[in-house]
């Protein structure tokens, strides 16, 4: 049902979510899942897939008078009560500074301070960034709580605690109509340090990945999709596309 693989097929699409040694990959081939792990973004270069789609903000506001994005503060607003899973994507020129002087700088211009969240995220940023650079894929940024929350907007537990996992996982297995328990995941990760030893990864990293890769191979929030397919829903489309192409 779900498998490990260090070499990538050649797809249209990969889905790619930030882990704390790297990036966990998953793509569908067949109907088959494969999970896969790089510790640098530059690993995919040479990959042969169109789209890749990564948890991450890829293009960042240039200028403080553009921070915070429209995009950031839309997704807080559809997110309600759970906005704080999304950050402020930083100004790209914050990605050199200190913590202190970023924030600093926020307070002088009555703009919002980002969280220590996000600032520790900014290596990754950095790293997406750099990448989209100088790569020939097209890097889409979508975020997957932002997807989870179409979903699960009643009761909703946070993905560090096992009710929010499951019910993530239950998302997962309606949209693949197969079961996809704790177990299949955890034999998962068991095989990805095996076959990758410095991958460190947690759960809920190998279930957002996953859960875009289900969502995108679904292509629920296209527009082009077949009859086959769930009606489409605007919410789900707007809540997808909400970020830019890079």
């Amino acid at each position: 049902m779900i498998s490990v693989s260090n070499r990538f097929e050649k797809s249209d699409w990969i889905a790619i979510d930030g882990c704390k040694s790297g990036w966990i990959s998953c793509q569908i081939i067949e109907k088959e899942i494969v999970l896969s792990f790089v510790s640098s973004l530059h690993d995919y270069k040479s990959s042969e897939f169109e789209k890749i789609y990564i948890d991450i903000p890829v293009t960042l506001p240039l200028s403080i008078n553009d921070y915070p994005r429209a995009s950031d503060i839309k997704a807080k607003k559809l997110l309600g009560k759970y906005h704080s899973s999304i950050f402020y994507a930083p100004v790209l020129s914050w990605l050199e500074l200190p913590y202190q002087d970023i924030n600093s700088l926020c307070e002088k211009h009555s703009k919002q301070k980002i969280s220590i969240q996000s600032f520790n995220l900014f290596s990754k940023i950095k790293e997406a960034v750099q990448f989209n650079n100088v790569s020939n894929n097209i890097l889409k940024e979508v975020h997957p709580e932002l997807l989870f929350h179409y979903y699960i907007n009643h009761n909703k537990k946070s993905k560090k605690l096992i009710e929010g996992q499951y019910q993530r996982l239950e998302v997962i297995s309606s949209l693949i109509n197969r079961q996809i328990s704790f177990n299949i995941i955890s034999k998962a990760i068991k095989d990805l340090k095996q076959l990758f030893p410095s991958c460190i990864c947690s759960i809920d990293d190998i279930i957002d990945a996953l859960f875009l890769g289900c969502l995108i191979e679904k292509k629920h929030f296209f527009h082009f999709t077949d009859k086959s397919d769930i009606m489409i829903n605007d919410e789900l489309s707007i809540r997808f596309n909400l970020f830019k192409l890079s």
